[in-house]
């Protein structure tokens, strides 16, 4: 651990000691405090209970060649040696090289708008092969919703627990962002699971709970396009997250997706992603393991939910036969 323009500072002041007898004698260093009390003497001296910090109290003495000659400096200490002592406290340094507002800067955002494509793109694929349709709507924020501080978390979810037990296997994808003057949340949603949605029972539902509405409830034409469009919120002013539901391609597909990389150094296809959310939960429970354990998909577990398990068995002998 390295710091700069560190200074030492030796307070004999009492106050935050654990003890009434002990004063709290800090040994101060950009980045690092040692908060190990201090005990006064009757003779007015300080007894340092550490033995690093009796040693490294004053800092460490180094020779430095300066004008010509050497002289003596003192480096203060670092705290290198108390990284894990309960009275030591490490204060995160601005790195010089560190880009002021990196949140905002273009290089995070093209990377959000990446993974954001991504995922919205493995969805898409898994809903194409599902046979599903896509919709895409908005839920918006109004001024009533400000003034009363409705909790919108809170009320996004019993929408979607509302509107799953019309479309129970309604998947989504969100883009959260601030508009206008006064901030207003908007929350742009793609979808699928269901070809009929309740559209009028949607837009009465969120304006009773949250006072607000929601626009669109379109068919989407061209999927490709409107991802992008979407895509753009991330990236633009205003951006606040993103979020997909837990079956826009199956239940633990991105820790799955994150394990296979670090093991295989590839992330599993689109054809495989296919395949697995088009499974029940026990074939691709089957799969996961044999993919993460040979690094290709059990394609045998597709036939379970044609023919059931005597489909399985019997395509098993034939390979043992063959």
């Amino acid at each position: 651990m390295f710091y700069t323009n560190s200074v030492v500072r030796l307070s004999d002041a009492i106050g935050g000691c654990q003890a009434p007898s002990l004063c709290s004698a800090l040994i101060v260093v950009k980045g690092f405090e040692c908060l190990a009390p201090s005990q006064i003497t009757v003779n007015g001296k300080m007894d340092f209970p550490c033995p690093i910090r009796q040693k490294y109290a004053g800092g460490i003495k180094k020779s430095v060649y300066r004008d010509g000659s050497l002289k003596a400096e003192t480096i203060p200490y670092d705290g290198s040696l108390c990284v894990r002592c309960n009275w030591s406290r490490y204060y995160p340094i601005p790195s010089p090289l560190l880009v002021p507002l990196s949140v905002q800067s273009p290089e995070n955002n093209r990377y959000k708008k990446r993974r954001f494509l991504v995922r919205a793109f493995r969805g898409v694929a898994c809903g194409i092969a599902k046979g599903y349709r896509f919709r895409w709507f908005v839920l918006t924020e109004s001024d009533t919703a400000i003034a009363l501080n409705i909790d919108f978390g809170l009320e996004l979810n019993k929408f979607i627990t509302w509107l799953r037990y019309y479309c129970p296997d309604f998947a989504y994808i969100i883009v959260e962002h601030r508009q206008g003057d006064k901030k207003r949340r908007n929350w742009h949603t793609i979808s699928y699971g269901s070809d009929k949605l309740p559209v009028l029972k949607m837009r009465n539902y969120w304006l009773k709970n949250y006072k607000s509405t929601i626009t669109g409830m379109a068919e989407i034409v061209d999927i490709k396009r409107s991802v992008f469009y979407v895509s753009d919120y991330v990236s633009g002013e205003g951006f606040v997250r993103s979020w997909c539901s837990q079956n826009w391609v199956f239940k633990g597909w991105l820790g799955f997706s994150k394990r296979y990389k670090a093991q295989y150094g590839v992330y599993p296809n689109y054809d495989d992603l296919e395949n697995l959310s088009c499974m029940d939960k026990l074939s691709r429970s089957c799969s996961l393991i044999w993919m993460a354990e040979s690094g290709f998909i059990d394609e045998l577990a597709s036939m379970v939910d044609v023919k059931g398990d005597n489909g399985r068995v019997d395509a098993i002998e034939g390979c043992c036969r063959s």
